[in-house]
């Protein structure tokens, strides 16, 4: 059993009262399911509103935050980005905003949300999001492309009604650039790894991806979907733990299908295709107004226009599948 050292006992307590988010199965904390990660028994355990995390005191980033989207998350609230040092941590174990000075430039990296602030507008403790402790130096152009992207799925899910548990952390594979300006010893990330977690209908689903940091700007995030166990032998934690071991055997060795998730035109909300199928049973991709290809429905393609168009439709009609989405063919 971990001996970690616990902080944060009265924003448990407050989680629990304002938000009524109900203890998952079989779990310690509100922000995790079967169990927190085992792995890391000298990282310091902090717990605020509305993620918990795990901060490695070598690395001086956290090995694994883990959070819920869900429909109460979400909103419109002003924000803004205000980086602070986790009150709740030491300076011996976290860094400084100081200690970002001069890293975009250098290493072309910007400050990663691991628990994302766009999906905590909708909450008072979104601020909370931009403590270092929840930030790693993330290249641009993967926070800004396919982990985004990532992230903008998660935040569809919830549209729909789901409440996502998600896990996500580093990983150091191979030694990267240190950060310019800071002067503690610290590791700046070589990749990173989430796991997102949800019922559907009495049935868990769980899906891992692991991208790394050079991973483009235009990269299809769908492309790094792997196993849990792959997530695991990369990372060395050991997720779900509390599941029966013939449930976590099957759950972590299977790479479940992605839902499929179109927009819904003029609004905010999002739904869910029945298996790229329309009611007959036709497959449905997306067009543009202008464009010669056709698309999967979470294609970056589609940001401007989006047109529901039976497959074989587009195919008559002389689109050509995106290279960028690979939808079916």
């Amino acid at each position: 059993m971990l001996k970690n050292k616990i902080k944060g006992l009265s924003t448990l307590l407050l989680t629990l009262l304002i938000f009524s988010l109900p203890i998952s199965p079989v779990c310690g904390s509100p922000h995790t399911i079967y169990g927190e990660p085992l792995g890391k028994p000298n990282n310091t355990l902090v717990l605020h509103n509305i993620y918990t995390l795990s901060n490695n005191p070598q690395t001086k980033f956290a090995d694994w935050v883990a959070y819920i989207v869900s429909p109460l998350t979400l909103g419109n609230s002003k924000t803004s980005r205000n980086w602070k040092k986790d009150p709740m941590l030491s300076s011996a174990e976290t860094l400084s905003p100081k200690d970002y000075t001069g890293a975009h430039k250098t290493l072309h990296t910007d400050r990663g949300h691991q628990a994302p602030l766009a999906s905590f507008k909708g909450t008072p403790y979104w601020a909370e999001t931009n403590y270092l402790s929840n930030i790693t130096p993330q290249k641009s152009e993967l926070n800004q492309g396919p982990w985004k992207c990532l992230e903008e799925y998660t935040r569809d899910l919830a549209r729909m009604g789901y409440k996502v548990y998600v896990i996500t952390g580093p990983l150091y594979e191979h030694e990267m650039p240190c950060l310019p300006a800071c002067h503690n010893i610290h590791s700046v990330p070589s990749g990173y790894w989430k796991i997102l977690a949800f019922e559907d209908h009495q049935e868990w689903k769980y899906f891992a991806f692991l991208m790394e940091q050079e991973t483009p700007r235009k990269a299809d995030w769908h492309k790094f979907q792997i196993s849990i166990d792959e997530v695991e032998s990369h990372c060395g934690l050991n997720f779900f733990h509390e599941l029966p071991d013939s449930t976590e055997t099957k759950v972590e060795r299977v790479i479940y299908q992605l839902p499929i998730i179109s927009k819904i035109p003029g609004s905010n909300s999002a739904q869910v295709e029945n298996m790229n199928s329309s009611e007959n049973g036709e497959i449905i991709v997306y067009i543009t107004k202008s464009g010669k290809k056709y698309h999967c429905s979470s294609c970056s393609c589609l940001s401007k226009s989006r047109i529901p168009i039976t497959l074989k439709e587009a195919k008559k009609a002389g689109y050509t599948p995106c290279k960028r989405c690979h939808p079916p063919e």
